[in-house]
């Protein structure tokens, strides 16, 4: 996971964008997170592929449209779930 999130760091500050890691793993830590960083108003979400991501994916997309924050995946499973985007 180490080398996935130091490549997507890479690549979004390519891009002159900042950014925020915040780590989750359960439903509440999703929620929070999503929470957080709804007030601290960013402009959109990237999660790397993972088993809790896509054990949560349902839950994920529902928290991402409520909070109205784009949110590209790295699993069709998330997409097919009710997330926004597939990226590879």
């Amino acid at each position: 996971m180490t080398v996935m999130l130091r490549e997507t760091e890479d690549a979004v500050r390519k891009l002159n964008m900042q950014v925020q890691v915040v780590n989750a793993q359960t439903s509440d830590e999703f929620e929070r997170a999503f929470a957080q960083l709804s007030a601290e108003s960013v402009d959109g979400v990237v999660l790397l592929a993972d088993p809790t991501v896509i054990e949560h994916s349902r839950r994920i997309a529902e928290l991402a449209q409520s909070a109205r924050l784009p949110t590209a995946f790295q699993r069709r499973e998330n997409v097919d779930a009710g997330g926004l985007l597939l990226w590879t």
